[in-house]
């Protein structure tokens, strides 16, 4: 589900037309070198982490942040600097993660990533919800391949 204007509207990206999460796929996530998966059922603990994720975007950027940005240009531009600090420097302390960040996560698991590997660009997605659904486009998260450590 997205939200827009505090209301829940839409769907999971993707939904469940295997057709159109081919070519989601294709389109999207093949270019990147990724594939687009749905989070295996019954596995509901996928699901809490990207909740958690989200509680932490509302508590440590939104919350404190969102009243002080006046443009949108100004929102974007501290929405990729909170990725940044979330993705690259935070500390996080979930299973495994032993207070590293994401990024130091990945590269003990074997991935040589750079720093800009963190920072896909930031988009509005009310903005690509309406243009997507207005096309009958439904949305779903992607699971990619797993690394291949030297």
């Amino acid at each position: 589900m997205w939200r827009l204007s505090g209301e829940v509207r839409g769907s999971e990206f993707g939904g469940e037309n295997p057709e159109h999460l081919a070519k989601l796929d294709e389109k999207y996530y093949r270019p990147f070198g990724a594939r687009l998966r749905r989070a295996p059922k019954g596995r509901k603990g996928y699901q809490g982490r990207v909740e958690r994720s989200h509680r932490t975007d509302d508590e440590e950027f939104f919350l404190p942040c969102l009243g002080r940005m006046k443009t949108v240009e100004g929102f974007l531009r501290g929405a990729q600097r909170w990725q940044y600090h979330y993705n690259v420097e935070r500390p996080h302390f979930g299973v495994g993660m032993d207070g590293k960040s994401p990024l130091e996560k990945l590269r003990e698991l074997g991935w040589d990533l750079p720093d800009e590997f963190a920072c896909f660009p930031v988009i509005l997605l009310d903005e690509v919800a309406v243009i997507w659904a207005s096309k009958g486009v439904t949305m779903c998260w992607p699971i990619t391949s797993s690394p291949n450590p030297a």
